[in-house]
């Protein structure tokens, strides 16, 4: 189970043969030797199992990637024989025709004859006198001499088909494997992830020894200043170009990543700085939007702050306010006549304002502002009723 069952079945399969080899000698002695040596040749192939240290050393990456390749290319490397085969079939066609009737027409003495028939006596050695010359295994001059004394259409023909063969039916070939193993080699996560750490490693190398050039007193720092100086430099904008990064926002690169606003950032901080915003367009602007956003929240925070206690501050004076008031009512409450008048106004709005405390600062402050004015009112209506209750609204009465 898992990605690697076919090496689990290639263990199980060595396992086996080590067992039978155990049992039969165990069973019947020495009588099977010849048997046990065939399965001790099979041994051999345990160190195969060397193979899978590959997938796990970066230095043989290039060699784990060809034998993918050549695992997963059996599909292609069987269409490609049928191609192959296919042409050298239909220039072989051609040739043994010709060379057939050249032949039965030919002289006993006729020696280009002989040559003929030692390379286009039948239609497999026609195709493997086109295969060999094709890949090199005669010389080409030695086929097409004979084939100038037939005629010279058949010299031609026979360079075309080297032609097509070397320049356009290999290459073709040859592309499609490269392909396929670039693919091949896309979808492999361990070689994706030797690969994404070799550039990133390179990379890093690379910024290091820039930045420390920058860095002349050797500090590991380098401030706005000494980066303005070097990006006139035609390498450290290349390298700014290669991250992603426009060489007019190096001025905002850096103060995004001075966080502490000391005017300086570290070498290494800068680097990481760097990799983390390689290739992703429009990082870096949403990087600054995010620390400007901060800063605004913490300016909000501090002036809610300041408004929440101003606003406690006044909720405080004004309830200060509202018991002295409170206190001052009370007094003429003593006299019969004015406290079944004063002392349920007072009690009422007393209690608007116990009931609103509990509110936000806001409305505390507009309830007891209310309430004061409420109490206002039922003083001074009071007052006007102790007023008219002297010697004129006693002659009333009466």
């Amino acid at each position: 189970a898992g990605t690697d069952w076919r090496w689990n079945i290639f263990d199980s399969l060595v396992l086996a043969g080590s067992t039978s080899e155990i049992v039969i000698l165990m069973i019947t002695g020495s009588f099977f030797s010849n048997s046990i040596r065939v399965l001790r040749m099979v041994r051999i192939l345990r160190s195969v199992r060397v193979l899978r240290l590959l997938q796990y050393t970066p230095l043989f990456s290039g060699l784990q990637l060809m034998l993918i390749a050549l695992t997963h290319s059996s599909a292609s490397l069987l269409w490609a024989i049928l191609m192959l085969l296919a042409s050298i079939f239909f220039f072989a066609l051609i040739f043994v025709n010709a060379v057939a009737t050249y032949i039965s027409t030919a002289s006993v003495s006729d020696s280009e004859a002989e040559v003929l028939r030692l390379y286009f006596s039948s239609l497999p050695m026609t195709l493997l006198t086109l295969f060999m010359a094709m890949s090199g295994g005669i010389d080409w001059w030695d086929v097409v001499h004979p084939l100038l004394k037939i005629h010279v259409v058949y010299a031609l023909l026979f360079l075309l088909f080297v032609l097509l063969m070397v320049v356009v039916v290999l290459n073709i070939i040859t592309g499609a494997f490269v392909n396929d193993a670039v693919a091949l080699a896309r979808k492999d996560e361990d070689l994706r992830m030797q690969q994404e750490l070799s550039d990133s490693r390179q990379l890093t190398d690379r910024l290091n020894a820039l930045f420390s050039e920058i860095d002349k007193e050797g500090t590991g720092t380098f401030t706005l200043d000494d980066l303005l100086f070097h990006l006139q430099r035609e390498e450290v904008g290349m390298v700014f170009t290669l991250l992603g990064v426009e060489v007019s926002d190096a001025v905002s690169f850096f103060n995004l990543l001075d966080q502490d606003h000391s005017g300086s950032v570290a070498i290494e901080e800068f680097v990481m700085g760097c990799l983390r915003l390689q290739g992703r367009s429009g990082m870096m602007q949403m990087e600054i939007n995010i620390q400007e956003t901060g800063k605004l929240v913490k300016r909000s925070n501090l002036v809610l702050d300041d408004v929440r206690m101003k606003l406690l501050h006044v909720e405080q004076s004004v309830g200060h306010l509202v018991k002295t008031v409170g206190v001052e009512t009370q007094e003429p409450s003593r006299n019969p006549s004015q406290s079944p008048r004063l002392r349920p106004s007072v009690r009422r709005h007393s209690n608007v304002h116990v009931s609103e405390k509990g509110t936000s600062s806001t409305s505390a402050v507009h309830g007891t502002t209310s309430t004061v004015t409420s109490v206002f009112e039922d003083t001074d209506s009071t007052q006007v009723r102790s007023n008219s209750s002297g010697p004129g609204g006693q002659a009333a009465d009466n």
